[in-house]
């Protein structure tokens, strides 16, 4: 027996530009992610985490293909990830907080 995850219907999947903001936790996707894709994120905090985690959808296992962002307390940045293909984003935060998928 084989067991596994549905893969996302095509007209769900989305491409960047996406844009995507909460409070708190969120799962995020599906998106279409390029080799290279800017990932753009604000976390209004005092002191908790936040982290954005991506999984790509033909993956096994409970583990992310790449962590994104890992920060504590309030922070504004950008960075750069390599993982191409169909993914979902998990985020982690314990305020309010927005993402720029490029």
């Amino acid at each position: 027996m084989t067991v596994g995850q549905p893969f996302a219907p095509p007209e769900e999947i989305r491409t960047p530009s996406v844009s995507a903001s909460g409070d708190g936790h969120a799962v995020v996707g599906p998106i279409e992610l390029a080799e290279t894709t800017t990932f753009i994120g604000e976390h209004e905090s005092d002191g908790g985490n936040f982290v954005v985690e991506v999984y790509n959808e033909d993956a096994s296992g409970g583990t992310p293909d790449e962590v994104v962002f890992n920060q504590i307390g309030e922070f504004s940045g950008e960075a750069r990830a390599d993982p191409a293909g169909i993914a979902w984003l998990e985020i982690e935060a314990d305020g309010v907080w927005r993402l720029e998928i490029e």
